[in-house]
């Protein structure tokens, strides 16, 4: 786990600074994983029959990431790189390891489900951030919050608008929405605006991370939520 922790780190840290993260890493994860595993093989006559349903899972989460990012649902290719090579190095769950909300999931899905919750936190700050401010705008209150314009190119954030031919300023919800190099700070300045939309850079690795040392150091809550619910 103390590889897949720091390497995971590294990448995060590398996606964040220049928006990818090196091949390496991942070769790095699902070699030493396919080591681990096939030495536990040679050493657990049982360990197909014991294990296959945690095993199926974990390959179901390596073609999830595959499709995922072939379909466009996983935008960036090194957060299916990182879920697919997860799979391979920690495809069972914690057994013996003593955790407050053990799980019975394999841990690359319990370091998934754990990434997602942390993610749900920044549109709840956002929110928050910007009614406090009186900032809102639909669902781009949820997404961004309005910024400085002398001051956009300091954060690391994707600018929702700019000035489109006519002279009119346009607003989008979505980075996706940008034309290429639309974003221009003197139009916007001319056309009247000192604070414009943005939205954070926050690459889904940061969250995963957060999820898997949250796995190793905690377990899975929101399968114990679940279970104290359901039960």
């Amino acid at each position: 786990m103390v590889i897949a922790i720091g390497v995971v780190a590294f990448a995060a840290v590398c996606d964040l600074e220049w928006r990818r993260a090196p091949d390496a890493c991942w070769i790095l994860v699902a070699g030493a994983g396919a080591f681990l595993l096939a030495v536990e093989w040679v050493l657990t006559p049982s360990f197909w029959a014991v294990h296959r349903p945690a095993l199926l899972t974990s390959l179901l989460v390596v073609g999830l990431a595959i499709g995922g990012y072939l379909t466009g649902l996983i935008a960036g290719g090194a957060d299916a790189k990182a879920l697919a090579s997860l799979a391979v190095l920690a495809p069972l769950p914690l057994v013996g390891w003593s955790l407050p909300l053990a799980s019975p999931f394999p841990l690359v899905l319990t370091s998934l489900t754990n990434g997602l919750l942390i993610a749900l936190i920044v549109p709840v700050v956002l929110v928050v951030w910007n009614l406090a401010r009186g900032d809102v705008s639909g669902v781009r209150t949820f997404l961004g919050f309005r910024a400085r314009l002398d001051r956009i190119r300091e954060r690391v954030v994707w600018p929702l608008e700019y000035v489109d031919e006519e002279g009119a300023v346009v607003v989008e919800s979505s980075p996706r929405g940008m034309p290429r190099d639309a974003f221009d700070p003197e139009a916007l300045r001319a056309a009247g605006r000192e604070r414009v939309w943005v939205t954070p850079k926050v690459p889904f690795l940061v969250p995963l991370w957060l999820g898997l040392v949250l796995a190793v150091l905690v377990g899975d809550p929101l399968a114990w939520l679940l279970d104290a619910v359901l039960v």
